[in-house]
């Protein structure tokens, strides 16, 4: 299945398959950030998504993050 994304930000970049067996894209901020430890922000992406009917989109953080302490709040996206 291909989804469609469309850039809307000059700084954003396509998400990206980095490996042929890798199940999920990477997706980059569009904006740098520093945050002290315990602080929470909404960084944009840039980007739109058109998720096809019957069909959800996942935000979750890599696991090497999540080492780090980088924490995202996961949330659906879907066709509405």
């Amino acid at each position: 299945m291909k989804i469609k994304f469309k850039i809307f930000r000059r700084i954003a970049n396509e998400p990206q398959y980095k490996t042929a067996g890798f199940i999920g894209a990477d997706v980059c901020a569009a904006e740098n950030v520093i945050l002290p430890p315990g602080a929470t922000k909404l960084i944009k992406l840039g980007i739109g998504v058109q998720v096809p009917r019957g069909y959800e989109l996942q935000g979750r953080p890599r696991s090497g993050l999540t080492t780090q302490g980088v924490i995202v709040h996961l949330g659906t996206i879907d066709q509405d």
